[in-house]
């Protein structure tokens, strides 16, 4: 079964872990087991396999608010700290860490704590939770303890005794539910993108009729003002929708969004100038290249936004193209790569 096909069937949880590529001291096999076995000495354990977790959803009854337990097990000496993330399945490498809660300390080979409450939306769909074990997080005594306790797999330690981890995915909600806080998001950006380029139209409008000697210089730059105030508004109310939302899915397109307010600014001024208006920092000379190099960025990130947008499956797509070892699988049977740095 499918991780895609699994999340929409309820809370099944699916098992997925961390590891990066090994180097020449590394002897792992690459093998994954579903538990930490703890039977065996921990240097017969490979990095991937020292750690997994348990979680459970629970919802507050009054205000309906997420929180997820994390229960673990972790074949490390007391003291080790893990990292905890949470993230939409569908967004690759963009970890949430929520509210505090981001590590765990071991204690008898076992950790446990409550992420949430969420008190914000969550898309709906699929989420994962993950525990990142890094050497760098390690206390001098920590390290000397996994040391001494031949902790490691390989001799010297590889780059899965460094860093590894473990994945669990869960549902919140099915496919369609999914599906209708994807189109949320995508109709909030869209609504966002159509105001800077209505507010773009209005300025040229009167910077035209300024370069045709019809409106006077002055206009341009209250023109160009306007614009400034009408894309602050815009990105007023993006950045209240924003607030509302615990993570994003496409917060790609929304620094997409921010790169396309500045360059329309930079744009009308550029244009204003050319057009015979004085504005501090421009100069005449350079105004007509920058202004065409400019028109074409925000033609580009503007139909990439647009394009992105009216794909259906364009979340997909951009989740599967991050995917470092898609050509190595198949992409439909196996669960998504996790890859840390």
């Amino acid at each position: 079964m499918s991780i895609r096909t699994s999340l929409v069937l309820g809370f099944t949880l699916v098992v997925a872990a961390v590891a990066v590529r090994g180097d020449d001291a590394c002897t792992c096999t690459g093998t994954t087991t579903d538990i930490v076995d703890m039977t065996r000495a921990p240097s017969k354990i490979e990095g991937q396999n020292k750690v997994r977790i348990e979680v459970q959803p629970e919802r507050d009854p009054k205000t309906g608010a997420l929180s997820i337990v994390v229960q673990g097990t972790a074949y490390y000496p007391d003291g080790v700290v893990l990292k905890l993330g949470l993230h939409h399945w569908k967004v690759r490498g963009q970890n949430f860490i929520p509210m505090g809660q981001e590590k765990v300390t071991v204690k008898d080979n076992v950790f446990n704590t409550k992420l949430g409450p969420f008190t914000k939306t969550i898309p709906a769909g699929g989420l994962v939770v993950e525990a990142l074990y890094k050497e760098s997080d390690q206390t001098p005594q920590v390290l000397q303890a996994i040391q001494k306790g031949h902790y490691y797999h390989s001799t010297p330690p590889c780059k899965h005794d460094r860093l590894n981890g473990t994945a669990v995915a869960m549902s919140l909600g099915g496919a369609e539910a999914e599906a209708a806080d994807e189109q949320a998001e995508k109709k909030a950006v869209g609504k966002a993108r159509d105001r800077i380029l209505d507010a773009k139209i209005a300025a040229e409008k009167v910077i035209t009729a300024v370069a045709k000697k019809e409106q006077a210089p002055k206009d341009a730059v209250d023109a160009c003002e306007r614009l400034e105030g009408d894309l602050r508004a815009a990105a007023d109310e993006m950045n209240k929708w924003l607030r509302t939302r615990q993570f994003l899915l496409f917060s790609n397109q929304v620094v997409q969004l921010s790169s396309l307010k500045n360059k329309v600014i930079q744009y009308a001024k550029n244009k204003a100038v050319e057009a015979g208006a004085t504005i501090a920092g421009f100069e005449a000379a350079d105004a007509p290249n920058k202004a065409k190099t400019l028109q074409e960025e925000i033609t580009k990130i503007s139909d990439e936004i647009k394009g992105f947008l009216d794909d259906p499956h364009a979340i997909d797509s951009a989740f599967d193209a991050g995917d470092p070892d898609k050509d190595k699988k198949d992409s439909k049977d196996a669960p998504p790569a996790k890859d840390k740095k």
